[in-house]
């Protein structure tokens, strides 16, 4: 399958302040995701079931790292 990937990191409820000058990445937090999600959510083509296919295979090998914040700091 030759499919056009967008590569989005996605934080609804957080702030991302690490902009990376070149790259290709679309970072949306909690200061354009009501944008980002309007623009999602009215876009005139509705997806289709070889889209939902491309993303149940992209699911397969996709890991989400993640740290609560006050677990990062050290009580001494």
């Amino acid at each position: 399958m030759d499919f056009p990937i967008r590569n989005v990191v996605l934080c609804p409820t957080g702030i991302i302040d690490n902009k990376i000058k070149g790259a290709r990445v679309e970072l949306i937090d909690r200061r354009n995701f009501a944008t980002w999600h309007d623009r999602v959510k009215n876009h005139s083509s509705p997806i289709k079931s070889q889209q939902m296919r491309v993303i149940s295979l992209l699911f397969e090998y996709c890991n989400t790292t993640s740290t609560k914040r006050n677990q990062l700091v050290r009580e001494d």
